[in-house]
């Protein structure tokens, strides 16, 4: 009987881990870190960030324009 219930439990488990789950909330190129919000570019997370605000990259960003800080006071973490 032990037997029965270990081995079920066993199958359970391993069951229930390969199930594809989510990691991460993040699923945008960045976010800014005082809202969680997230982003397909650094220049959208710029561009609705505010003064003091950190922009985190999360995954790699080609930009290929120009990214216009105007007189904001952001930090910028890459990886």
């Amino acid at each position: 009987m032990l037997k029965r219930f270990l081995t079920a439990s066993l199958c359970i488990v391993l069951l229930i881990s390969s199930l594809p789950m989510s990691v991460s909330a993040v699923g945008g190129v960045c976010y800014i870190e005082r809202t969680g919000a997230e982003y397909d570019t650094v220049a959208d997370a710029v561009d609705k960030a505010i003064d003091g605000d950190t922009v985190v990259m999360v995954r790699d960003s080609v930009e290929t324009e120009y990214i216009n800080l105007g007189s904001k006071s952001l930090t910028i973490i890459g990886n």
